[in-house]
């Protein structure tokens, strides 16, 4: 089984994009993750050079895992993200992360469903992560959406990431209402992020660094 490991954009977000890669290059990383869709607040949105990206994973051999952030509101457009898609396809990503801003759950498990449709179209899985602030905080709901998005979506590109420090038999989170998920369950947890703070580390999201896994087949 090999694992690609890629350098997160939270953690180099202040650099160019290209320059993410070069420095996901030097850093050892087989792979790097770009965020192509800013959030509200975001205090660095470079422009994006499709060309001097793609230039520089020739030159570095570095592959792109995923594009982000695919966050689901009230008022997401899902034929929106289309353009941002077909981008990550010809980036050569697998991965889109996705986070959940509704708390309408069943409009949710509606939106996620159909992004997952129009993302399989273009080769690439959605992983839903539970990020503190948004409406799907945690593992739990995260699950819940998921498995009902698999039984309504066509597309089968479905998944769950996952942040927290992961142990052999399990992994653990900062949510002390949710610690340890079984191994058996890793099934569905295809894409991990893995922070370089301490569980009970204060610090806010955006100063840890961050880094994210994929198992692949050989």
């Amino acid at each position: 089984m090999k694992r690609a490991v890629g350098l997160a954009a939270l953690t180099v977000l202040e650099l160019p994009h290209e320059e993410q890669v070069s420095v996901a290059a030097q850093a050892g990383y087989s792979h790097v993750g770009l965020r192509l869709v800013p959030v509200a607040g975001q205090p660095y949105n470079h422009p994006f050079d499709v060309v001097q990206v793609e230039k520089r994973l020739a030159d570095t051999g570095v592959s792109v895992l995923d594009v982000e952030v695919f966050r689901l509101t009230p008022q997401t457009n899902i034929k929106e993200f289309e353009a941002v898609m077909a981008t990550a396809q010809r980036l050569g990503a697998t991965e889109l992360l996705v986070h959940g801003a509704d708390s309408d759950e069943a409009r949710l498990i509606e939106s996620f469903g159909r992004l997952c449709d129009l993302a399989a179209g273009y080769g690439l899985s959605a992983n839903l992560e539970p990020m503190p602030w948004v409406d799907v905080s945690t593992v739990a709901k995260a699950r819940r959406i998921v498995d009902a998005a698999r039984g309504n979506s066509a597309g089968s590109a479905v998944s769950l990431t996952t942040q927290g420090i992961f142990p052999v038999t399990g992994w653990t989170t900062r949510n002390p209402d949710e610690k340890i998920v079984p191994a058996r369950e890793h099934t569905r947890l295809t894409d991990r992020k893995s922070t370089d703070a301490a569980q009970a580390d204060p610090l806010p999201p955006d100063k840890c660094a961050y880094g994210r896994s994929k198992d692949e087949g050989e």
